[in-house]
Order: structure tokens, then C-alpha cells, then sequence
């Protein structure tokens, strides 16, 4: 069976149930990346203002549980969704979001490790912003599936 694809600005037909799980997961998805905004503004903070990995690493875990969060939102929906045009979406946006996820942790691995490095610090911040921007396109997503 072909993979339905929507044009920009057309709205999926779905299932009552699909529904239901989106107007409650794009809620939580609003909640999940205001935490996200402010753990990373939080890190490039403390990043811009050179301080050492005892003070920007648990910054950099609170970037990692909010955008985690937001990972674990998009499996859920993956998983109980009854739409597979919704799936989809949903899953490819997921999965970005959790290889920008990867990455920025390991961003914050290096510029710890590699401390006072600014071209480690530089790549975490560069990490961190692609994490940001991947989860307001997820929570974009959700927001806009749930009419």
C-alpha cells in the first residue's frame, strides 16, 4: 500500500481516537519544549560565559530529559496512533529529533572532555540550537495535526 502524502496546508482525515491523542500529546509536546527553551538557554549561558563542566553539564542534562521527553512523545504516537499517514509524520519528525538529540549529547560529551576548548564549545552550542530547532518542528507538527 502506498504512503499517503499531504500537500502543504492539507489537513489528515483521522480516527476519533488519533485525535484524542494528539490534542493531549501536543499539549504535553508545548509543556516538554518550554522546558527545552529554557534548559538551552540556560546551557548558552553558562557556555558563553565559559564556565567549567561542573557548572554547564547539568545544564546540558536538563537540555537532554527535555528533549528526551519529547522523543518519548513521538515513540508513544508512533505506537498507538491507528493512522498510518500520522505514524509517518510523526515518526519521521521523531526520529530527527532523536538523532539531534544523540548528537547534542555527545556535544556536550566533547565540550566537557574538551574543556576550555572553544571549538568543542562552539560544536555543542551548534548541536544544541539544531536540537531546539528539530523540537519547536516536532511540537509544530503535533500542535498543527490537532486541529
Amino acid at each position: 500500500m502506498a504512503e499517503e502524502v499531504l500537500s502543504p496546508g492539507e489537513h489528515l482525515v483521522l480516527p476519533a481516537g488519533d485525535l484524542q491523542l494528539l490534542h493531549f500529546y501536543a499539549g504535553q509536546c508545548q509543556n516538554h519544549y518550554s522546558a527545552l527553551q529554557a534548559a538551552v538557554a540556560a546551557l548558552m549561558s553558562s557556555s558563553r560565559a565559559r564556565q567549567p563542566p561542573r557548572l554547564f553539564v547539568p545544564h546540558g542534562k536538563q537540555v537532554v530529559v527535555a528533549a528526551h521527553r519529547l522523543v518519548f512523545v513521538g515513540d508513544t504516537l508512533g505506537r498507538l496512533a491507528t493512522s498510518a499517514p500520522l505514524r509517518a509524520q510523526v515518526g519521521a519528525a521523531g526520529t530527527a529529533l532523536g538523532q539531534a538529540l544523540q548528537a547534542t549529547v555527545l556535544a556536550v560529551k566533547g565540550a566537557a572532555l574538551g574543556y576550555p576548548s572553544g571549538s568543542a564549545a562552539q560544536e555543542m552550542a551548534q548541536c544544541v540550537t539544531q536540537l531546539a530547532g528539530q523540537a519547536l518542528q516536532f511540537t509544530n507538527l503535533l500542535t498543527s495535526l490537532a486541529p
